[in-house]
């Protein structure tokens, strides 16, 4: 589920049912971060690299 579309609406609808559980709002906030980081973006791919070293 992770990586599927829905996980944002399950990922909001969570946030309201868990806002005052500490531990479980942690977990919610990285489960989210890794589906950032699994999911590819397509203005992510769009955007030309560029390599800040050379500046």
């Amino acid at each position: 589920m992770l990586t599927e579309p829905r996980f944002t609406t399950w990922a909001r609808t969570m946030t309201e049912v868990i806002a005052n559980r500490d531990f479980l709002t942690r977990r919610l906030r990285e489960w989210t971060l890794l589906s950032t980081v699994a999911v590819p973006a397509p203005d992510r791919d769009a955007a030309p690299h560029q390599d800040r070293r050379s500046t």
